[in-house]
């Protein structure tokens, strides 16, 4: 299932700068945040225990270049109206942990991907956004994990 909102690509709509790190605020809908760039775009990675993990990838080079070009032009947006940028599922791992017993890769508009958590905990399932990942938009962050769970639950069933 798609959903086929965005026919263009994320938008932009935010850039923050703070001590050389930077937030970018996508559709009014959501931000990724601990952006670097020096000569190049350098995401951000999460720690855990001895390893570091990348939780949110660029998909499209024209993702790259808008990214790349806010960052140079860094200016703080007006808030926009949300528009809800297309999502569906990319890939999945599912996991051996007792508790997160998914990863589930999201793409938005075909130009990012990124990692949610599903976790299940006494038969009811909660999605985690990577730490640099954050919804600014409560109902669209209802509508993306009830589509993950949804989606979760569904290939589970196939399973069985």
């Amino acid at each position: 299932m798609i959903f086929i909102n965005g026919l263009w690509g994320v938008e932009i709509t935010g850039c923050v700068l703070k001590d050389n790190i930077y937030d970018i605020y996508f559709n009014s809908a959501f931000k990724i945040t601990g952006i670097k760039y020096s000569n190049s775009i350098n995401l951000p990675y999460e720690h855990y225990k001895d390893k570091k993990y990348q939780d949110v990838f660029i998909y499209s080079k024209k993702a790259y270049l808008d990214i790349e070009k806010n960052i140079k032009e860094c200016k703080e947006k007006k808030e926009q109206k949300i528009t809800k940028p297309s999502y569906r599922i990319f890939d999945f791992k599912k996991l051996s942990s007792k508790s997160r017993i998914a990863n589930v890769v999201l793409n938005f508009d075909e130009d990012l991907n990124v990692v949610f958590g599903v976790v299940k905990k006494n038969n009811f399932y909660i999605v985690y956004s990577p730490k640099n990942f954050e919804f600014i938009n409560e109902e669209f962050k209802k509508e993306v994990s009830d589509y993950i769970v949804k989606w979760w639950k569904d290939k589970e069933s196939e399973g069985k």
